[in-house]
């Protein structure tokens, strides 16, 4: 009577749960078999841990017949169903000093059934006979109604039996065995460890499967079949991952080819970036990290999905959206140019949301955590988004990749004629002017050409005239980079800003200098007001040559002769309102000046040192009123000491009177705005002169005037 040693199967604790059954994997010495008369088997110590997918125990078997069909079986449960059409894998760990021929039977009907012979499947690869005494993984394909011969069934409703028939490879016609003849040397022992069906071949070369369970992370080594992923490998995360694989938020990851299987996710932290150079399916989750706040007007952050197949029905389950103010309206809208502007989703919305729209977003403040998740497919090849001309020329379009795209690649992609009206995109960040404080960052092609977008960042863009007009987001453009979102990027290049505050509302425009650019329109280097959006509150600059009227956020000059050039200000502001302008300098000239000049107060204030207030005493929307001016004189100080009695004012408009000096000699210097002598001259001091000017420009000027008892400074407007 031939004798088996039955093993159950024990559902251990083991690392490799996921795409796959573990057969065993022997770590539960309490059911261990016994040794028989004809395969002897105990469970013990591994004999050697350098390997990969290795537990702490394995099985040892020697034989005491030389025949073939000796066996071990193991109970494989729960179910294991095989479709026509389906291919599994069997593999198991193997140690031997010897070179063992193993071979597998899977048709055993109950615990004691080892199947027919005609059954049997050697496997696809052979123990290394080079490389004895090491670990080496052993593969089996396993399929149902194979016409080759490989005939694996399922007898639903009972044990599913794994029958291993052990031997030792034929060498020069003679058959060894794994125990010696009588009286020879010690036996040679085959050790088997984590028996697993798989549902991927673990054998091929490019494919990293997941056997996971060392942790969440796609860079942990351990959690591979073929250790730390690679850029040309392909990776396989088997149906049945339980838990979502992790890209972390620091890390840049690009595979050949991604197969996320039905049930399994692969998640990309905030900040991380994925590029899949090849094919890819599966579902991608992409968490993008946000702020909240109470305030409905607050912590609204603009985006775009990173992944395809997103949903509004999607959107709403995973996330907690803000409450709207009314309507059932949520925190979620996109952007349409009719002039309604923001068009916000309600709760029963279940649209689709397109690759490349950009939308705004605001999660509830009571929800417990703050990350905005977006899920769906990964985003392959070129992604096209209509834009047009409506009310005004802004469209709201977004990054569509789970990368980075290149600010400068994107508008050379995108420069068919009049696709769109100037190459510059407008940036919402929710914290440009403090905490909480947003406003619209402008970038241009000129200036920002290196500028990174991140994944899942929106922006608007202005279209040209073009018909059918789009912009286009090509997959070349995909890059890794560290995390860009609502980040600017650090200049070295001489930059002005000019800010207005007026009740809560603030506003800034920017005076960039730069070599090559001129006073008049520089494509690239001057940059749009962005105004889609009704505000109470706008600052801009016109050009200084050849101005039609155009509002800039950003207008750049050139680098030099800065006491040359004086910019008109736009503003829209309320009136009977105090409004505050200020300024700050990026590698401004040692010793330069931005001034403020106020033509309706005849005011001139140095922004560098002071703030600049005033009352608004009727309704402003346009420019003409206020002008800025850069110079280093120090003619422009007006704090010398005052001649007592001495006054000095504008008799006509070409007259200056100086009255109440006493008799002697004095000198009389006049000064422009930018610091320039323009009038110099020597005078008799007596009660009163009268001082006959030049023809001069209109404008504000300074009135230096020196005599042996002190000096006196005064400004003076010319009409």
């Amino acid at each position: 009577m031939i004798k088996k040693i039955t093993l159950l199967l024990l559902l251990s604790s083991s690392a490799f749960t996921y795409g796959q059954v573990m057969v065993n994997d022997f770590e539960m010495g309490s059911e261990a078999p016994g040794n028989t008369a004809n395969v002897p088997t105990l469970v013990v110590d591994n004999p050697s841990k350098t390997g990969i997918n290795l537990s702490d125990k394995s099985l040892r078997i020697n034989r005491v017949s030389v025949e073939w069909w000796r066996y071990v079986i193991i109970n494989v449960t729960p179910d294991l169903a095989i479709s026509s059409t389906d291919t599994k894998y069997v593999s198991m760990m193997a140690y031997c000093s010897k070179a063992p021929d193993i071979r597998i039977s899977f048709d055993g009907t109950n615990d004691t059934s080892t199947g027919t012979n005609n059954s049997t499947s050697a496997s696809i690869n052979i123990y290394d006979n080079t490389k004895l005494n090491e670990w080496q993984e052993i593969v089996f394909e396993l399929r149902n109604n194979n016409t080759s011969g490989h005939t694996f069934t399922h007898n639903s409703g009972t044990l599913f039996n794994l029958v291993i028939r052990p031997d030792i490879r034929n060498f020069n016609g003679v058959p060894p065995v794994l125990t010696p003849a009588s009286g020879g040397d010690d036996p040679v022992y085959l050790y088997l460890d984590n028996i697993r069906v798989l549902d991927y071949n673990p054998l091929a070369a490019t494919t990293n499967n997941w056997v996971g369970g060392n942790s969440s992370d796609i860079t942990d080594g351990a959690n591979w079949s073929l250790g730390v992923p690679t850029s040309t490998t392909s990776l396989v995360i088997p149906s049945g991952t339980t838990n979502p694989i992790e890209i972390g938020s620091t890390e840049n990851l690009t595979f050949e080819n991604l197969d996320v299987k039905d049930g399994a996710v692969l998640k990309i932290n905030s900040g991380g970036s994925l590029i899949v150079s090849g094919n890819a399916s599966g579902t991608l989750q992409y968490d993008r990290t946000i702020t909240k706040d109470a305030d409905l007007t607050k912590a609204w952050y603009s985006v775009a999905s990173p992944v395809s197949g997103e949903t509004l029905t999607k959107m709403q389950a995973n996330n907690d959206l803000a409450n709207g103010s009314g309507g059932n309206r949520i925190g979620l809208a996109t952007y349409v140019n009719d002039g309604s502007n923001w068009n916000y989703f309600t709760t029963t919305s279940a649209d689709a949301i397109q690759p490349g729209t950009g939308l705004i977003a605001k999660l509830d403040n009571a929800s417990a955590g703050s990350v905005l998740s977006f899920k769906g497919n990964y985003s392959k090849g070129t992604v096209e988004t209509t834009i047009s001309q409506g009310t005004n020329n802004f469209n709201f379009v977004g990054n569509p990749y789970s990368s980075y795209i290149n600010l400068g690649t994107f508008f050379t992609d995108n420069n068919a004629a009049n696709r769109l009206s100037e190459p510059t995109i407008w940036i919402w960040d929710e914290d440009k002017n403090g905490a909480g404080l947003g406003g619209y960052v402008t970038k241009m092609s000129g200036t920002d050409a290196a500028f990174e977008i991140a994944p899942g960042q929106a922006f608007f863009v202005s279209a040209g005239s073009a018909a059918s007009n789009k912009v286009t987001f090509t997959e070349a453009n995909q890059s890794h980079q560290t995390d860009t979102f609502l980040k600017g990027n650090n200049s070295e290049r001489t930059e002005v800003t000019i800010k207005t505050v007026q009740d809560d509302l603030i506003q800034d425009t920017k005076l960039y200098y730069i070599e090559g650019t001129t006073t008049g329109f520089d494509n690239g280097f001057d940059g749009g007001l962005f105004d889609g959006v009704e505000t109470g509150l706008s600052l801009y600059t016109e050009l200084i040559s050849n101005n039609t009227g155009e509002k800039l956020s950003i207008q750049s000059l050139p680098n030099s002769n800065f006491e040359d050039m004086t910019v008109r200000l736009g503003l829209k502001a309320q009136a009977n309102k105090e409004i505050t302008f200020s300024s700050s300098s990026i590698n401004l000239p040692e010793g330069m000046n931005v001034l403020i000049e106020d033509r309706v107060a005849n005011t001139l204030t140095n922004l560098t040192t002071d703030n600049y207030k005033v009352t608004l005493t009727e309704k402003v929307n346009g420019a003409g009123r206020f002008f800025i001016h850069t110079s280093n004189a120090k003619a422009l100080s007006v704090e010398s000491t005052q001649l007592a009695g001495v006054n000095i004012y504008k008799l006509e408009n070409n007259i200056l009177r100086i009255s109440g000096l006493s008799e002697g000699k004095a000198n009389l210097s006049l000064f422009n705005i930018l610091g320039k002598e323009v009038v110099t001259s020597s005078l008799d001091s007596k009660s009163n002169i009268d001082f006959q000017l030049p023809k001069l420009s209109s404008g504000i000027y300074i009135v230096k005037l020196n005599t042996d008892k002190g000096s006196l400074s005064k400004k003076i407007v010319l009409e």
